[in-house]
């Protein structure tokens, strides 16, 4: 059950950050321990990483040896939290609710408070 609060929560924060990579960001800093390395973080790399995990994973040994890291965890590992952040941001369903919101934060705000289109 935490596991998926904790996922769900992630999934959430990016439609709220309408940046999946602000939320992988903030995976890696809180997976990477230490501040000052921070700065040093790639949030592309980190994403890269994520994408290739299925592939590293798809033949039989693969599969048992994610199997096997995976069984002692509490929680997914922070890469794979970050690949299925870049899934969902893919996803029709992500982007039909980004544009939903965008349309209704644009047509709640007074003339006078619309954001400016720079396009």
């Amino acid at each position: 059950m935490l596991i998926v609060m904790c996922s769900d929560a992630g999934l959430k924060s990016s439609q709220v950050a309408q940046n999946p990579k602000t939320v992988v960001s903030a995976l890696m800093k809180l997976a990477g321990g230490s501040p000052s390395f921070a700065h040093e973080l790639n949030v592309d790399a980190f994403l890269k990483q994520a994408r290739s995990y299925d592939e590293a994973t798809s033949s039989p040994l693969g599969w048992y040896l994610r199997n096997a890291q995976n069984r002692a965890l509490s929680h997914p590992l922070p890469v794979m939290r970050a690949r299925e952040i870049d899934r969902w941001s893919q996803s029709a369903q992500y982007k039909a609710l980004v544009s939903k919101n965008r349309r209704f934060r644009r047509n709640r705000l007074k003339p006078s408070q619309q954001p400016l289109n720079m396009s």
